[in-house]
C-alpha cells in the first residue's frame, strides 16, 4: 500500500487480513479508506457490509449490501446476503425478491432456494415451499438444513390434508 496508497483494492486486501489477524478496528478503517477511495466499487461496499454484518451491525450492513447492489444489481453474494438479513427481520417479500434475483443470477446456488422455501412456508404455501426445498437438495445434496426444511414442510402439507 505503500507504492499505491489510492488503491481502493489494496485496502480491502489489507481489511480482510486484519480482520482475520483480529484487528477488527483496524480492518474497520481500511474498509472505510476502501469505500473513500472508490465509492463506486459494488465489491467494496460488499466486504464492509459483510464484515459489519459479522460484528452485528446488522443495520449498517443493509445499507452497503444495498450500495453494492446500486453500482452491481448483478452481485449474487449482496442478493443473498441482504436477502438473509431482510428475511430474519421479517421483511419477506423484500427479502424473496432478493432470493429469486440471486436464483436467476447463478442457478447453481442452493441457498436462496432454501430461503425461498421457508418464506412460503411462512406465507402458508406449502407446495411451492417443498419445491423450493427440493431445488436446493437437487442443487446440494449434503444440505442438512434444507433437508428438514423439506422433512417439515411435507409433514405439515399431510397435517393439512388430514384436517
Amino acid at each position: 500500500m505503500r507504492i499505491e496508497p489510492n488503491n481502493a483494492e489494496y485496502h480491502s486486501g489489507y481489511a480482510y487480513v486484519l480482520e482475520q489477524l483480529g484487528h477488527d478496528d483496524q480492518a474497520a478503517a481500511e474498509c472505510e479508506a476502501s469505500i473513500r477511495l472508490a465509492p463506486r466499487s459494488a465489491q467494496a461496499h460488499y466486504s464492509y457490509g459483510a464484515f459489519l454484518e459479522k460484528h452485528g451491525k446488522l443495520d449498517e450492513a443493509v445499507a452497503h449490501y444495498r450500495q453494492a447492489l446500486q453500482v452491481d444489481p448483478r452481485l449474487v453474494d449482496a442478493h443473498v446476503d441482504l436477502g438473509s438479513l431482510l428475511f430474519e427481520k421479517g421483511e419477506l417479500a423484500e427479502a424473496k425478491d432478493h432470493f429469486q434475483k440471486a436464483s436467476n443470477l447463478n442457478a447453481k446456488l442452493a441457498h436462496p432456494h432454501n430461503y425461498l422455501g421457508k418464506i412460503f412456508m411462512r406465507e402458508g404455501d406449502l407446495t411451492q415451499a417443498i419445491l423450493q426445498f427440493e431445488e436446493a437438495l437437487r442443487l446440494h445434496p449434503d444440505f442438512p438444513e434444507a433437508e428438514e426444511n423439506l422433512r417439515v414442510a411435507k409433514q405439515s402439507e399431510n397435517t393439512n390434508e388430514h384436517e
